[in-house]
């Protein structure tokens, strides 16, 4: 939608600045995924994290 708007303004520094934005959010998830991110390639799932259904 907001890309949609800056589009349809005909400004094409907006759509620039809106796909800078983009980027720097996903480099932003990037990174905080490499921080906080779990290993967990090849791994079930129920080793990773305990089951919501799990009784104590």
């Amino acid at each position: 939608m907001l890309f949609g708007q800056l589009i349809s303004s005909g400004a094409r520094i907006e759509v620039a600045i809106g796909f800078a934005v983009g980027a720097g959010v996903m480099a932003l998830g990037g990174i905080a995924e490499l921080v906080l991110g779990v290993k967990a390639e090849g791994a079930a799932l129920e080793d990773v994290a305990k089951p919501l259904s799990a009784a104590e």
